[in-house]
């Protein structure tokens, strides 16, 4: 009994069954409660702002002048590689952009039939790479394996990405794809891998964070190919632009406004978190949380390389990517998902890992109210980040006391 519940299918079994059930419960409240089903709040706006991610950046980008763009909202909301952008011109080729220029408002493009054609090819082939590098990512049976990638399909933060129209999608891909393969003996692989992070980079930026593996294992050469392929993707895109390189100095002050702009009482922040639980805020409380949240990344940035699971070094650098920054939306959940992927692959499981096995439970799940409002994705932070505090000061400890008895030994 003890071997069954640590074993690597009880876990798989659980998240699986947990999460389609889960799913299918969301379904069924919607049946029941019709189109005022509180069930639609897993949605930005319960679906009143409908992908506006992707119509409002098509907007911006039609003119091909973002970095300058002030039409409907601020400089703040262009602060992006210019990859998203080059793409999201794209789609604006579909429509005709006068009368979207006109009113300043792009949010209601979705009910052009051209755009929404292309956009939905564009989704599906979206979603089936996905699927696929999840397949990937997934070892097991092949039901196993594709159990788990139509799971993760059909969790909250994904819905909630696809109703948003983010190109958070694609950059869990690459990073999927980056993790996966960054060590790999197969050369092409490797560098499909590096491409990746550099393309994930170019969406978000914020998966730079991730390149610390190669410093971690001294990878200089793949360090150097990374930057050549953040050059292209990165940087070569800003040529399309009018303004051409002068843009990236617009688009890191339009970051700062994007910083200034929003604050870290919403999203993944830490201080998101724990107001979600009831704790009183203040300006004092964000402040402290601020700091708080900094010493908590340094101390994962410095003790990830000891951790002996991959999966535990890529949950703390993933979380320092989710909960650093002080603008981390919702959708930004998906960043986890390497991780989730990568525990689910162990062998053998500790009963103390349960707790994560719940946490990722509950950050995937998409029922809302009641005490699904508490026991969501703020509360799975919580509990990811403090599990991991703790595991990684056991471990540094060991590492210490590991040295200090083979110091005394070589000493006698």
């Amino acid at each position: 009994m003890k071997k069954l519940l640590k074993d690597n299918k009880t876990f798989e079994v659980i998240f699986i069954a947990g999460i389609l059930l889960l799913f299918s419960v969301w379904i069924g409240y919607i049946c029941v409660e019709g189109t005022d089903s509180r069930q639609f709040e897993t949605f930005f706006f319960s679906t009143r702002d409908f992908l506006a991610d992707a119509t409002n950046v098509t907007g911006y980008s039609s003119q091909k002048d973002v970095y300058h763009n002030t039409m409907y909202t601020g400089l703040g909301e262009k602060a992006y590689p210019p990859l998203s952008y080059l793409i999201s011109y794209l789609f604006s080729r579909t429509v005709d952009m006068t009368p979207y220029w006109q009113n300043s408002y792009f949010v209601n493009m979705y009910q052009n039939t051209h755009f929404m054609i292309i956009y939905m090819i564009f989704l599906i082939a979206t979603m089936v790479i996905l699927y696929q590098t999840l397949c990937r990512c997934k070892e097991g049976s092949e039901v196993i394996r594709s159990l788990a990638a139509f799971a993760v399909i059909l969790s909250a933060p994904l819905m909630y990405s696809v109703e948003r129209g983010n190109f958070i999608i694609h950059t869990l891909i690459c990073t999927l794809v980056y993790l996966r393969y960054y060590d790999d003996k197969i050369v092409w692989k490797r560098e499909l891998a590096l491409m990746c992070l550099a393309i994930a980079t170019s969406f978000k930026m914020t998966p730079a964070v991730l390149g610390i593996f190669l410093i971690y294992d001294k990878k200089w050469k793949e360090i150097a190919h990374v930057i050549v392929y953040g050059i292209i993707f990165g940087l070569l895109p800003f040529l399309f632009f009018k303004g051409g390189f002068a843009n990236i100095a617009t688009m890191f002050q339009n970051m700062k406004l994007n910083l200034d702009a929003y604050n870290s009482s919403e999203g993944c922040t830490l201080y998101a978190s724990f107001l979600n639980m009831g704790l009183s805020g203040s300006e004092a409380v964000q402040t402290a949380f601020k700091y708080i949240t900094y010493v908590i990344c340094l101390f994962f940035v410095i003790t990830a390389p000891m951790l002996k699971g991959k999966w535990q070094r890529w949950l703390s650098i993933l979380l320092v990517l989710l909960i650093a920054p002080s603008h981390s939306g919702q959708y930004c959940i998906l960043y986890l998902i390497p991780a989730m992927i990568s525990f689910l692959n162990e062998k053998e499981h500790a009963y103390a890992e349960y707790i994560i096995l719940i946490a990722f439970l509950l950050i995937m799940n998409p029922l809302q109210g009641g005490a699904w409002t508490k026991l969501n994705y703020h509360f799975s932070i919580i509990i990811l980040v403090i599990y991991m505090l703790v595991l990684s000061a056991v471990t540094v400890f060991q590492v210490i006391r590991a040295k200090t008895a083979g110091n005394l030994r070589t000493a006698e």
